[in-house]
């Protein structure tokens, strides 16, 4: 399988700085200023999304938002977390800054989707694909070129706009209020998951989207990765407030088993080598010079996908 390299990886990080200082002000108008973290008024208490246990660890304090590691499974998640009703309208009127970045970014993006797809295929063919955060379509137009037939949904107002004008059907709704009787040979889920509380319950409801032998397919950053390891909170993995559950691949695949799912392919992609460089050499991760460590070029894209150690991982799975 071909993996995305940190050449592309490193210019997009500085090319973005400017979505990430949008996105951050948005945040931060949800940190109370007095506590240095989320305002409690929008947040609640829940034990491990994965095991439901309530041996907890913190980690570390992100923007706000404080990460937990599992006494029981070693599932890293946010905790406390917004409430169902706050982070919908959080989503509803965050910027479109996601979508214009992709547009912006479309050569990278588009083969990152590419790579996503030909895992796909080596198992599917083609049919009608749902796309959940489909944001401004450009995924969706990528599987169209493939011959796929394309559906989304997006809760950022803005986003559905883009996506609407490409001649997608996106629809502005939760997936439990999605407004068709229809079946899909594919749901992809790029970055979604990770923002998704109850990743269970989730899936179950997916469940009864899917046609027969359809694949639930999903991108999300990995928890076991190299750099979130080593750079913990100053990797942007941790955003405090949308990344509430971090998966790695044994709490995915027990994520999976729970809702009735079995996994089919776990790939590793994006070694994100540049940034971590940067910071072993006392850096700042994503804004120094991408420099190479010669001490430390034992560390190469092949080892760190081979041991599953990619900053993401793409994962499919089928219903049991």
């Amino acid at each position: 399988m071909t993996r995305l390299d940190t050449e592309n990886a490193a210019s997009l990080h500085q090319q973005r700085q400017q979505m990430y200082e949008a996105i951050d002000r948005y945040r931060n108008s949800f940190v109370d200023p007095l506590t240095g973290l989320l305002r409690a008024d929008r947040l609640e208490q829940r034990a491990c999304p994965v095991c439901g246990g309530t041996a907890q660890q913190r980690l570390f304090i992100k923007n706000g938002g404080q990460y937990m590691r599992c006494g029981d499974c070693a599932m890293v998640f946010l905790n406390p977390v917004f409430t169902d009703a706050a982070l919908a309208d959080y989503y509803r009127h965050n910027n479109a800054a996601q979508a214009i970045a992709h547009e912006s970014e479309a050569a990278f993006y588009r083969r990152i989707y590419g790579v996503g797809l030909d895992l796909v295929q080596r198992y599917v063919g083609t049919g009608d694909v749902l796309d959940i955060g489909c944001s401004g379509g450009l995924f969706l137009d990528v599987a169209r070129e493939r011959g796929w037939k394309t559906f989304g949904i997006e809760l950022n107002e803005q986003e559905v706009v883009i996506a609407q004008g490409k001649d997608h059907q996106v629809w502005n709704c939760e997936i439990a209020d999605l407004p068709v009787d229809r079946r899909f040979a594919l749901i992809s889920l790029w970055d979604v998951f990770e923002h998704i509380k109850d990743g269970v319950g989730y899936l179950r409801m997916l469940a009864g989207l899917l046609a027969p032998g359809g694949l639930v397919f999903m991108q999300i950053p990995s928890a076991d990765s190299l750099a979130a390891r080593i750079m913990r909170e100053q990797c942007n993995v941790f955003d405090g407030l949308e990344h509430v559950n971090l998966y790695g691949e044994v709490t995915i695949g027990r994520t999976a088993e729970r809702a009735g799912y079995e996994i089919v392919a776990v790939e590793s992609v994006i070694d994100e080598l540049k940034p971590l460089m940067n910071f072993l050499g006392y850096e700042h991760p994503y804004q120094g010079s991408f420099q190479p460590q010669p001490r430390l070029d034992f560390l190469t894209p092949e080892v760190l996908h081979h041991r599953k150690l990619g900053y993401k991982l793409q994962v499919l799975m089928c219903l049991r």
